[in-house]
Formats: structure tokens, sequence, C-alpha cells
């Protein structure tokens, strides 16, 4: 991702970016420092390191407190809402994969009403029978009675 896709996305100058990169380079991966290159190519994960930084710096926190932090691998990771976009190709293929977790659930979900409705079915069932033992029930012990009584 180019310095200034970069700089939109974090609310930020270019040149920001670029002061904030060169002071922390230990941090930053070769593209986003520009070695061997004429223009810098931030990766995904030099945009957690930016946003730590900017987090910092706008609680006015100096840079030599921002290294420790960065030094100690305290990043916060939760990105803008800017970087969550997905562009091309790769807004298909996720495209197709949440179609793909769509017709999983509803599979799944239709599996689960199948297994409720025969777990009612077994329920209702069992009831039955059980009433019917119990008439069953009743009818001996009505019976036994009358051949004690008999007797």
């Amino acid at each position: 991702m180019k310095t200034g896709t970069v700089a939109k996305r974090f609310d930020l100058d270019q040149k920001t970016i670029k002061m904030w990169t060169d002071m922390f380079p230990d941090y930053f991966s070769a593209g986003a420092l520009g070695e061997g290159r004429t223009q810098r190519d931030y990766q995904m994960e030099d945009l957690p390191i930016l946003n730590t930084i900017k987090i910092e710096r706008s609680r006015n926190v100096p840079f030599e407190q921002i290294g420790a932090k960065l030094a100690a691998g305290d990043i916060d990771n939760n990105l803008p809402p800017e970087f969550t976009s997905i562009e091309g190709d790769n807004a298909i293929a996720v495209y197709s994969q949440i179609k793909g977790f769509q017709i999983q659930i509803e599979g799944l979900l239709q599996e689960v009403e199948r297994l409720r409705r025969d777990g009612k079915e077994k329920e209702d069932k069992i009831e039955r029978l059980n009433r019917e033992i119990g008439k069953w029930q009743a009818m001996y012990e009505m019976l036994k009675e009358q051949m004690d009584d008999d007797d």
C-alpha cells in the first residue's frame, strides 16, 4: 500500500507517515522503508505499528516512550475502519467465502430444525406410550384386585 493511501486511511499527512517510519525503522518492513525502491510500499504488518504511534501521539506521548512501547511489543492492532475495505479480486474471493458460509449455516439450521422436530415427535411418542402403560397398569391392578377378591 502506497504512502498516500496509508496517510489517507489514517487521516494523516504523507510526511507524517514517512517521518514516523524513519524514526522507528526497526519496526517496519523493507517496503515501508523504501529499501531498493523509489516509493514506499507499506505491508499489512506495518499498519498496526503506525496505528500505535498515531494513538500514542494523539495522547501527547513522547516519541521515546512510544519507542519503548514498540520495543515491548505493545502494539495496537485495532485499525481504523478505513482499513477494512476489500478491493478487486480479494473482494470476489471474500464474497465467495461468505456465500459458502451462508449456505453451510442454512444447511446446519435446517438440520437443527429437523432434529428438533424428530425430538419433539419422539417425546410425544414416549408420552403416549407412558399414558398407555399407565392404562395397562391400572387395568392390571384392577384385575389383580378382582382376582384377590374372588379368592
